[in-house]
């Protein structure tokens, strides 16, 4: 809706996703120094060391968001996933008034990785000015009752529109089909359900 904003989107990596967004003429940037948060890990080491690295190079990502946001000189900033916690801080030093942070995963990291969740907590605390989550669970885990709402990231659940994934895909009704809705991340339980 163009009468209440005017959207931009910043991108860390180019992918169809651009394409996809520019074709509905909004104005999409890519900068690959913008910092991402490690979310997932394989393993406390790896996870570790993935989040050392990352740290290291957050001051460089953090100058990186800076600039962008003192450039577009948003009214709000929107981040919509666990990977751009590191974003609301350089937001609001570059003067960013609105801060909202959706609330899509549902992940509890495990040993020494427990560090994110201090660091989410912290971030959150002190830089999101509203807390947006797809689910009633997702809102009580994340502990801001007062920053959070619960919102649905789709249409209406009255929607019933049919839509044939066989037909789609070119299968036969007697070909048998799984679908799933998750990636390879460990943690979304994509692969445990192959396997199993």
């Amino acid at each position: 809706d163009r009468s209440r904003f005017e959207p931009v989107v910043l991108l860390s990596t180019d992918g169809p996703l651009v394409g996809r967004i520019r074709s509905l003429d909004i104005p999409v940037q890519i900068d690959s120094n913008i910092p991402i948060f490690p979310v997932y890990a394989n393993g406390q080491i790896k996870g570790m060391v993935r989040l050392l690295r990352a740290l290291l190079m957050y001051p460089k990502g953090f100058k990186t968001f800076c600039k962008h946001c003192r450039r577009i000189a948003p009214d709000a900033v929107y981040l919509n996933s666990s990977a751009q916690l590191f974003l609301p801080w350089p937001a609001k030093k570059s003067g960013v008034k609105k801060v909202v942070f959706h609330n899509r995963e549902h992940w509890e990291p495990k040993g020494l990785l427990k560090v994110k969740l201090i660091m989410r907590k912290w971030i959150i605390s002190r830089f999101v000015d509203d807390v947006f989550s797809i689910t009633k669970c997702g809102a009580k885990a994340i502990g801001f009752p007062d920053k959070s709402t619960v919102v649905r990231d789709w249409p209406s659940f009255d929607d019933e529109t049919e839509f044939d994934v066989r037909e789609k895909l070119g299968l036969a009704p007697d070909v048998f089909l799984i679908l799933l809705s998750g990636g390879f991340i460990p943690i979304k339980g994509t692969r445990d359900m192959l396997q199993a």
